[in-house]
Order: C-alpha cells, then sequence, then structure tokens
C-alpha cells in the first residue's frame, strides 16, 4: 500500500493516477483506459449507494408500519395516548436492523466519493497530458535536427 498523506492507497490506483513524465508516450496510452475503468468503478458505486438507500428506506418504512400497528395494538388494550409521528421516527432510527442499512449507506457513499476522486484526479492527468504533448510539440519544432528530417519529406 502506498501512502498518499496519511491515506493508504492501493498500487494500482496510485500507477493511474501518478504520472510519469520520462514515459509520457505510455501514458498517453494508458489515460483513457484508466479513465474507462474508473468511470465503470464510479457507476458500480453509485448504484451500490442508490440500493443501500433504497434499502435503507425500505427498512425504516417496515419499521415504521410495524412499531405504528403494535402501539395501536397496544393503545386498544390500556387506552394509553398513541405514539406522535416523532417518536416512531426516533423508535425506527434506534432500530439496529435501520441502524445497520444506515452504515451500509454511509459505507456505499464513501465508496462513491472515493472512486469519484479518483476519476477526477484522473481527469487532472489527461489535462496535464494535454499540456505536456503541447509544450513538446513546440520543443520539437524548434529544435533544429528534427525540423531538418521534417524538412527533406
Amino acid at each position: 500500500m502506498a501512502l498518499l498523506k496519511d491515506i493508504e492507497i492501493d498500487d494500482y490506483t496510485m500507477q493511474c493516477v501518478n504520472l510519469v513524465p520520462e514515459a509520457i508516450e505510455e501514458e498517453f496510452v494508458r489515460c483513457p483506459a484508466d479513465i474507462a475503468y474508473w468511470n465503470e468503478r464510479l457507476a458500480r458505486a453509485l448504484k451500490e449507494l442508490l440500493l443501500a438507500k433504497q434499502a435503507r428506506e425500505q427498512v425504516g418504512a417496515r419499521l415504521h408500519l410495524e412499531l405504528k400497528a403494535r402501539a395501536s395494538l397496544e393503545g386498544k388494550d390500556t387506552k394509553v395516548k398513541p405514539p406522535t409521528v416523532d417518536d416512531l421516527n426516533a423508535a425506527v432510527e434506534v432500530a439496529p436492523e435501520y441502524q445497520a442499512a444506515k452504515l451500509r449507506e454511509i459505507e456505499a457513499e464513501v465508496d462513491k466519493a472515493r472512486a469519484w476522486g479518483v476519476v477526477e484526479a484522473l481527469r487532472v492527468k489527461r489535462d496535464m497530458l494535454v499540456q505536456l504533448g503541447a509544450r513538446q510539440r513546440i520543443e520539437m519544432e524548434n529544435d533544429p535536427v528534427i525540423r531538418a528530417r521534417f524538412a527533406g519529406k
């Protein structure tokens, strides 16, 4: 594992986002594939986030209905004042099943943010490669050996 300012990053990710000026041709060739790969990872992370959010909402709705039905049955027998909507919402949010679903949603959000960050770094890398390529072309135009070679064609 590589470290980037106290953050562990796997070696493959570091290879994707690092720019090696000495291997500019390889970087040009590799960059589109890296962007495609990480865009796919971002899409999967987004899908997982949306599925986790949907699952959390379903757990919350089911628990809300169950608690409301239970309170309704208990209220008929004891004539106790029924719980308010806020009481039901609070009971749902502290339920272990809801907490687990919320934790899965949070983890999915983190995975999405991580993939988005890599995609953004790759976009910056792509822009840097374009700038390096333009600078190399300018330098090559001013090189007398290269000018002579192309002038002879």
